[in-house]
């Protein structure tokens, strides 16, 4: 498969620093593979880690925007989209690497403003569901396949005690005895594995806080590794440089955005 050519030029300026603490091996194995420009190798190992590896919400981001690179790389236009409609629905205040190819710019830009530059929201609302009072917990604005389950939890009034739904998708409900029937609601909208993607809460008539009536369930990652989890803050180094006329100035993933806020749950990802 043919390579854009400014990637390949800009190989011999920049590179990841060796200092730079990598979480995951899958990561570490895909990062190798990108900088020894061999991008096949690289996407095989990234989608590896999206499906295997022990990822919080930050790598997983980062992922996505290091995946796009690569398939922009590859020409592969569709899958560099995919991924950056991931970035803007979990994070539309992310920001790629200033590096970045203007296609990815114009692309991500493209995927923000077809959401009207808003992001993924879960919603909490009271409706009426097969002829009785419910309460619904949905999704809207997600790109296909990045919610993998809905999770709702309420303090039903009249049992005076949580109960918990979860569906796969977008939405789940929790019929209700009667209208109004619950003290608090919170749900989380998760990846298939478990990552959290989104949460949300509503109070009751009679509740202080959904926070302070009951707390979610905690996913627990099915892995066999021991080694505590630590943080991927590794991101793609850029020096300035002077390029002479002629050469097309390609891209690397850069310093990330600093204005983006953790999310809980690091478990495995699927996509």
């Amino acid at each position: 498969m043919r390579v854009r050519l400014e990637v390949v030029v800009l190989f011999c300026l920049f590179s990841v620093p060796p200092s730079v603490v990598r979480a995951d091996p899958l990561i570490d194995q895909a990062i190798s593979a990108y900088e020894d420009a061999d991008f096949q190798a690289a996407l095989d190992a990234f989608n590896e880690a999206a499906a295997n590896g022990d990822l919080s919400i930050e790598e997983l981001l980062q992922l996505f925007e290091m995946r796009a690179l690569v398939s922009h790389a590859l020409n592969d236009d569709a899958g560099m989209m995919e991924d950056l409609r991931r970035l803007a629905a979990v994070r539309p205040t992310y920001r790629l690497g200033r590096l970045s190819p203007p296609p990815m710019h114009n692309a991500f830009n493209e995927a923000l403003k077809a959401n009207g530059s808003l992001g993924a929201e879960l919603r909490i609302e009271e409706r009426t569901m097969h002829g009785g009072p419910s309460i619904v917990a949905s999704v809207v604005r997600a790109p296909q396949g990045l919610v993998g389950r809905v999770d709702l939890q309420c303090l039903v009034r009249s049992g005076h005690k949580p109960v918990l739904r979860t569906s796969e998708g977008v939405q789940t409900e929790l019929a209700l005895p009667k209208p109004g029937d619950h003290d608090g609601c919170q749900a989380t909208a998760r990846t298939q594995q478990g990552t959290i993607l989104l949460s949300a809460s509503i109070e009751g008539s009679n509740a202080k806080s959904a926070s302070e009536i009951f707390e979610m369930p905690e996913y627990q990652a099915q892995t066999d590794r021991s080694r505590k989890k630590k943080k991927w803050p590794w991101y793609v180094a850029a020096a300035a440089v002077a390029v002479t006329a002629g050469v097309v100035t390609g891209v690397v993933l850069s310093k990330r955005s600093k204005d983006s806020q953790a999310t809980p749950g690091g478990v495995a990802v699927n996509w």
